[in-house]
């Protein structure tokens, strides 16, 4: 499977990155594509050392490797409708199994356990981002009834007393959106 991302100058696509392994990529101009480059280290005429493209997207990114390290992890996830916040997806896993630590990696407006936090948690996140209020508690909304919406089926196959602890765990984990 290859991961692309495309690239859009000025409202318009003018082309696509594609993963070719680690530390890899490539980049292809569209057809349509105008004559500005998206990089000065990536002509339109092609003529660019093989690293570019890689090394392009690289400084992108913040240089805090805590920071990067987060946000590979878990933080975005990229959609053809845009940037996301990814899903806490590995938060039931620590929830389920006795002894691990439940807490948040990241607090979420000062609430430490999934199941603190509130729509207000959302809110005085985004605040303290700069965010839109209400576009953030309305995905944080949308994404915990999704998860509590789907949990019935995702673990459908698995054996009742694991099924019913899932599914527990996942209810407890979105209590706090659940009940505002």
């Amino acid at each position: 499977m290859t991961a692309d991302l495309f690239a859009w100058l000025e409202g318009r696509p003018v082309g696509r990155f594609t993963a070719t392994g680690p530390g890899e990529a490539v980049f292809v101009y569209d057809d349509q594509a105008g004559e500005t480059p998206v990089s000065l280290s990536m002509p339109r005429d092609g003529g660019w050392v093989r690293a570019a493209p890689y090394r392009f997207l690289d400084n992108l990114l913040p240089d805090d490797d805590r920071t990067r390290c987060r946000l590979a992890h878990d933080a975005l996830l990229l959609r053809p409708s845009g940037v996301t916040l990814a899903p806490a997806y590995d938060q039931v896993a620590t929830l389920y199994w006795p002894g691990l630590d439940t807490g948040l990696a990241m607090k979420i407006g000062g609430a430490s356990r999934s199941a603190a936090v509130t729509p207000d948690h959302w809110a005085k996140l985004a605040r303290s981002c700069s965010l839109d209020e209400n576009r953030v508690v309305d995905a944080a909304r949308a994404m915990s009834g999704l998860v509590t919406q789907v949990a019935p089926e995702a673990v459908s196959g698995a054996d009742p007393h694991l099924r019913d602890r899932f599914l527990a765990v996942i209810g407890g984990a979105n209590r706090g959106m659940a009940d505002s």
